[in-house]
């Protein structure tokens, strides 16, 4: 029986461990071992209330470099909730939801988050969705910048964001370019940026 997430996670580790050890004594054909990644996968289903739903994809994890907040893409890819080391995992603190998407005077659907990603320093979490929107969020969940789809990468659409070392970030784009940008961590839409592109050698 896998323990739940209310335990600590060093606790937790080690019981996996040795249920996957009584598992492989008993089935001496299995491989299959329970690691770090499996016992956050547990807890990250529990806390967004996914675990029921089998046929429904796991949430994706993004740990932060300190460790400290585990950012959970949910499998709907619509919201994106944060999860502190504080409470070992188990409670939400903050979910993020991207702003709805407009086209051609239709009623706004909700956008897709693709990706997620941590600066070097666990400050801000970026959100890059399906609308080519990014979002720079703080460890705390709430929102730092926005960068809308009006931004030029929109038009080659946008398909993953992360950050690179000294505070800039990467965009990549369906067409292989990538755009480079610097921010400050300022609070107002888009500013504070500065940009360059260039494109992925063959």
């Amino acid at each position: 029986m896998l323990p739940t997430p209310d335990v600590v996670l060093n606790e937790r580790i080690l019981l996996c461990e040795e249920a996957a050890a009584v598992q492989n004594a008993s089935r001496a054909s299995s491989t299959d071992t329970l690691g770090v990644c499996d016992v956050l996968q547990l807890a990250a289903q529990r806390a967004v209330g996914c675990e029921q739903h089998a046929a429904v994809a796991d949430p994706a994890l993004y740990l932060s470099p300190d460790c400290k907040t585990l950012a959970v893409k949910e499998p709907c890819c619509q919201r994106v909730s944060l999860l502190p080391a504080q409470s070992r995992f188990k409670d939400v603190f903050s979910t993020f939801v991207p702003l709805p998407v407009a086209k051609d005077d239709e009623v706004s659907s909700s956008d897709t988050v693709l990706s997620c990603s941590w600066s070097p320093d666990s400050r801000f979490l970026l959100v890059a969705c399906k609308s080519s929107a990014v979002y720079c969020l703080s460890s705390a969940g709430s929102l730092i910048c926005h960068w809308d789809p009006s931004w030029p990468w929109a038009r080659l659409q946008l398909i993953a964001a992360c950050y690179g070392p000294y505070n800039t970030v990467l965009l990549l784009t369906a067409a292989r370019v990538v755009y480079l940008l610097q921010h400050n961590g300022s609070s107002s839409s888009g500013s504070g940026s500065t940009g360059s592109s260039g494109r992925l050698a063959d």
